[in-house]
């Protein structure tokens, strides 16, 4: 619920003003209602770009940790530690 309203609250400071009015534009000639404007304007680009491309990578390198330290518990031996170099890889591509 918190999620859905989070989202629907950057859709609506990155969509476009479809009905601008002379008030709209007169605010824009104010200086600092600039500024509060693309500020949040660029808080909700931020915040966008951390849902949708930064959390999936920081979870996938999670997961591999979490691979990690499962087969370094189990002492796989040589198998294992080429299995750990291959996600150590796959953890600096990301």
């Amino acid at each position: 619920m918190e999620k859905d309203r989070n989202v629907e609250n950057l859709t609506q400071k990155l969509a476009p003003q479809k009905q601008v009015d002379k008030e709209w534009f007169l605010s824009l000639l104010n200086e600092e209602g600039q500024l509060l404007y693309e500020s949040d304007r660029l808080k909700a680009v931020m915040k966008t770009l951390r849902l949708v491309r930064l959390r999936p990578l920081q979870s996938k390198i999670l997961r591999a940790k979490q691979e990690i330290a499962e087969i370094e518990r189990e002492r796989d031996g040589a198998a294992g530690y080429r299995k750990i170099l291959g996600l150590l890889a796959q953890i600096k591509v990301t």
